[in-house]
């Protein structure tokens, strides 16, 4: 399932609209990615609800028109769908965070 998500992410991703979407479609590297103690994130959920977060699914909620939240073992993170595209800030419980890596969207 996670690697039919990926296509999907990659496949629809110029497909898209970048602002007010009902769901989110990308992947993204942040605190350089699960080979470097960081995350990897993968969206390609239809319904926006969920994404997956170095390959454990994660219920995601939407906070705004075009923002969402999703929480991974004491991790936050923020996501924005606006111009130019989708960014993304991630804050680790006790310090660590910042800003991740969009790779396709």
């Amino acid at each position: 399932m996670r690697d039919f998500l990926l296509v999907a992410a990659l496949a629809g991703a110029f497909a898209l609209p970048a602002r007010a979407t009902d769901y989110l479609i990308f992947v993204a590297e942040c605190g350089g990615g699960i080979n470097r103690g960081g995350y990897n994130i993968e969206a390609g959920s239809v319904d926006g609800d969920y994404l997956w977060i170095n390959g454990d699914r994660v219920i995601v909620d939407r906070t705004g028109e075009d923002r969402w939240f999703a929480a991974y073992h004491g991790t936050e993170f923020r996501i924005h769908a606006g111009q130019p595209g989708i960014s993304i800030t991630w804050a680790r419980r006790g310090g660590g965070g910042g800003d991740c890596t969009v790779i396709s969207q």
